[in-house]
């Protein structure tokens, strides 16, 4: 595997019972905690590629976000956090009641 330039995020190899998976890193930030300075690696998350990894690399240093593989649970509560301050209540109420169904027709899963 060629090395990647510096600062430009870290793809590690894994292999494991399903396949080769590949692990996305966005590039490394230092921040001193506790008078230390600590390297912090955020993960961006797992690929069956190894293009689909470095995609995220280069989607994250045009638009960094911590998350990139995102659940359903997740995404509803960061979009609901914003969303619900500008729409009327009984939208609310429906997206809330949609949300209900989601979660049992999934379960744990979402």
């Amino acid at each position: 595997m060629a090395k990647r330039e510096n600062g430009s995020g870290t793809i590690r190899t894994v292999k494991g019972a399903n396949g080769t998976k590949y692990y996305a890193y966005a590039p490394a930030r230092y921040e001193v905690i506790d008078g230390d300075r600590k390297c912090i690696r955020e993960p961006l998350g797992s690929f069956k590629k190894k293009s689909d990894a470095k995609d995220a690399i280069e989607k994250f240093t045009q638009a960094p976000s911590v998350k990139y593989n995102y659940s359903i649970k997740e995404a509803y509560e960061e979009w609901s956090s914003i969303a619900f301050s500008d729409i009327a209540k009984q939208t609310v109420d429906g997206y809330k009641a949609a949300w209900k169904q989601v979660q049992a027709a999934w379960g744990s899963k979402c």
